[in-house]
């Protein structure tokens, strides 16, 4: 092949020269030999990591304690003991068994021991020898053999018999005859007799249900309360309505006479509770702080003290001059029904639905007794009757109705 190359040395001379062919490249066997082996190189850069700079090898060092510090720090539960094994709790509980209570454990055991052998064991009588053979009467009779018995008429033949003679183990019978008897027999209170209730009057006024009712002390006329949110005071001896007072915006739920005041208290839905002057009839007091519907009022028989009940599960007391509330009588976890009060302690009583009846002290303010007999929420039926110092009454929600 041939080619051109200018000069700039003459302009008008060309010089032509001629390319040599490549030769093709052969690589040798010693050249291949020198091309590296993979593996080899893994191995010496395995080695170079081995030989790392020490300074590295102990910043790892370091990081690896500070993981293992954080993770023993945050995630370890110092406070929670070792997971103890099945079979060592339990031999660790017979240890305990044995050195602290084998007394008490082997009292127990003979004391069971005894009474299974005492339940289990039955009434036996004792073998009779003897004939049987008749009597003046042509009846049989038992007569023994030896005629050695005390206590018995001797005759000819041998000795009669009056009574079978049984085992000796009388307090097996008895256990037997207890067994077969009841318990506790049922105590059932004779009622008094009076002469039979006769319907003497229906008085009707009221538009919705009657939720309320009270007696003037004098026995001269009685007030009512109802869903209609209307207090109405009736005649007691002819039924007619002397008088309705309006004022409440709910239900109301209580009506109480005061028995030192000319005040009549009432309490509602509406968690009002208010005091009615009876000689204005107008409301002159309102007594403010329950969270909830007002339920029952009680008026304290010799102080100038209120207590109302609702359904926050509290009772309040207050002072009627004043308005000012002196306790919060809080320990019902339910609706409280009914409160009582009496001059003598204690001289509040509630009763909730929360299935108790509580005795408060009126001074501190706090609980004195909790009676929890019932199984269902409670009402007073009746007021403490002091001169003849009967006992309180309670009755439990049987019935379904509305509270």
């Amino acid at each position: 092949m041939l080619a051109l190359c200018a000069h700039t040395r003459a302009p008008s001379t060309v010089v032509l020269h001629k390319r040599r062919k490549k030769k093709p490249l052969i690589m040798s066997t010693e050249v291949i030999s020198e091309i590296p082996d993979p593996q080899a190189q893994s191995q010496e850069d395995a080695n170079k990591e081995q030989q790392a700079d020490p300074a590295q090898k102990q910043l790892l060092n370091y990081v690896f304690r500070s993981m293992k510090r954080t993770y023993d720090l945050f995630a370890t539960d110092y406070t929670k003991y070792p997971d103890v094994d099945d079979s060592d709790n339990t031999m660790m509980k017979q240890f305990k068994k044995q050195g602290e209570y084998k007394g008490v454990l082997r009292h127990v055991e003979e004391e069971k021991r005894k009474k299974e052998e005492e339940i289990m064991q039955l009434p036996t009588s004792t073998k009779i020898s003897g004939t049987v053979m008749k009597s003046g009467t042509d009846t049989l009779a038992i007569t023994a053999g030896d005629g050695g018995a005390q206590g018995a008429k001797k005759t000819g033949q041998g000795q009669l018999l009056s009574v079978l003679p049984v085992g000796s183990q009388s307090r097996a019978e008895d256990n037997t005859t207890k067994a077969l008897l009841p318990s506790k027999a049922p105590m059932m209170i004779k009622p008094k007799w009076h002469a039979p209730w006769k319907l003497y009057r229906v008085i009707s006024g009221h538009t919705g249900w009657v939720r309320a009712v009270d007696v003037e002390p004098g026995n001269e006329w009685f007030a009512t309360g109802g869903a209609d949110r209307i207090i109405k005071i009736w005649d007691l001896a002819s039924g007619r309505l002397r008088l309705s007072l309006t004022g409440h915006i709910s239900s109301v739920r209580a009506v109480k006479v005061s028995h030192r005041n000319p005040f009549l208290f009432s309490g509602g839905e509406d968690k009002q509770v208010k005091c009615w002057d009876l000689e204005y009839n107008k409301v002159v007091r309102h007594y403010h702080g329950h969270l909830s519907a007002v339920q029952a009022i009680a008026v304290h028989p010799t102080l100038d003290i209120l207590v109302t009940t609702a359904r926050d599960a509290t009772a309040r007391v207050w002072d009627i001059r004043t308005k000012a509330q002196i306790h919060c009588l809080s320990g019902h976890t339910n609706t409280v029904a009914d409160v009582v009060c009496q001059s003598t302690d204690p001289q509040v009583i509630t009763a909730s639905h929360d299935s108790t009846v509580r005795l408060w002290d009126l001074a501190a303010g706090k609980t004195m007794c909790t009676l929890t007999h019932h199984k269902v929420r409670v009402f007073l039926t009746s007021d403490l009757l002091e001169p003849s110092n009967e006992p309180m009454r309670s009755c439990s929600h049987l019935l379904e109705c509305d509270a």
